[in-house]
């Protein structure tokens, strides 16, 4: 497993967002290596598993964001993107992560394109803000799923 993604955010969170950041750091990405590794052997470029455990890392680390920060739509660099399409291409195990952790399936979206991994790194600092605002949010609570909380700031 690689590192922790508690331990790559730098923030405080409630006992119950402790119980969903464990779930992404639980999750096997070992399928979507796999096909990221696949995908970019097929186009004549041979990562390393240091390159594949990043990328995961990274893509950990995104979810955390989107889980954080429910109220803002963020992107993933281009060198993450692979990772999700091939997390999303395990249908069934992508659905089940996304009911877990975020109470409902999580569609990708394309968005503007930033150069290389300054849209994480800007999504990271905007989290380190998160511990100020949390009581903003709202979603704390074990009794509102984080789908609740989509749904109260979307409108849905």
């Amino acid at each position: 497993m690689s590192r922790s993604v508690v331990s790559t955010t730098g923030v405080d969170v409630t006992p119950f967002r402790r119980e969903l950041l464990a779930m992404i750091d639980a999750e096997d990405f070992s399928g979507v290596k796999r096909k990221v590794f696949t995908d970019l052997a097929k186009q004549g470029v041979v990562p390393s598993d240091e390159f594949l455990d990043e990328g995961v890392l990274a893509l950990r680390q995104y979810y955390v964001v989107a889980l954080l920060d429910p109220t803002n739509r963020h992107a993933v660099s281009d060198v993450i993107d692979p990772f999700w399409h091939a997390h999303i291409l395990h249908t069934k195990q992508y659905i089940d992560f996304c009911d877990r952790v975020f109470g409902q399936y999580i569609q990708h979206e394309s968005s503007p394109r930033l150069p290389g991994t300054e849209r994480l790194d800007l999504s990271l600092s905007l989290l380190r803000g998160y511990g100020r605002s949390r009581p903003l949010h709202g979603c704390d609570s074990p009794s509102r799923r984080p789908r609740r909380c989509w749904e109260a700031r979307l409108g849905v």
